[in-house]
C-alpha cells in the first residue's frame, strides 16, 4: 500500500469535500471531514475486538509526528497493551480525599443527569464536608444507620479510628 506525502496531506485537508480516509498503511488514517478540522486515526485490533484511536488533529500533529505516535500505539500492542486503555488510566484524576471525590462526581456525573444538581452540592458542602470533606478516602467507611442517632447527612461516613471494633 503507498505511503502518503506531506503534500497529499495538505491537499485532502485544503479540498475537503465529503468524509474520508486515505490510508498511510499499517492502520494509519488521515480522516477529513467535510465539516471540521481533518485529524489522524490508528485502526488496529485487540482482544476487544477492532477499536480506532484518534492520534491528534492536523496541521497540530504532521505526518512525520502521526507516523511515530501511531509506531509506539503498535509497540504497546506488540506488548499485549491496549494503547485506549492506557490512555484511559492516564487520563484518572488522582483523588485524595472526599471533597475532591465529591467535586469529580459531581462535575462528571450528578450534574447531568438530576433536575436539581444544587441539592446535593449544598448538602455536601454545608453538611458533609465540615465533617469528612478533608478526610483521606482510605480513611472513610459506611457505617449503618440503625446504630446512629443523627440525621443522615450529618454523618454519612466516619474515619476507621472513631469506629468501634467489629
Amino acid at each position: 500500500m503507498a505511503k502518503l506525502t506531506a503534500t497529499q496531506v495538505q491537499s485532502y485537508a485544503r479540498t475537503a469535500t465529503a468524509n474520508k480516509k486515505y490510508s498511510d498503511g499499517n492502520g494509519l488514517y488521515f480522516c477529513v471531514r467535510k465539516s471540521g478540522m481533518p485529524y489522524w486515526m490508528l485502526r488496529y485490533t485487540s482482544l476487544n475486538g477492532r477499536r480506532e484511536a484518534t492520534l491528534g488533529q492536523y496541521p497540530s500533529m504532521t505526518l512525520a509526528e502521526a507516523r511515530l505516535e501511531s509506531s509506539k500505539m503498535q509497540l504497546q500492542l506488540q506488548q499485549g497493551e491496549d494503547p485506549l486503555a492506557i490512555r484511559a488510566i492516564e487520563t484518572i484524576p488522582e483523588i485524595q480525599n472526599v471533597s475532591q471525590l465529591f467535586q469529580d462526581w459531581y462535575s462528571k456525573d450528578l450534574s447531568r443527569w438530576l433536575k436539581h444538581p444544587n441539592m446535593p452540592k449544598r448538602v455536601f458542602t454545608k453538611e458533609i464536608a465540615p465533617v469528612i470533606g478533608q478526610l483521606p478516602i482510605q480513611a472513610v467507611r459506611p457505617i449503618k444507620w440503625a446504630n446512629l442517632n443523627t440525621s443522615p447527612y450529618t454523618i454519612c461516613a466516619v474515619p476507621f479510628a472513631a469506629l468501634p471494633p467489629p
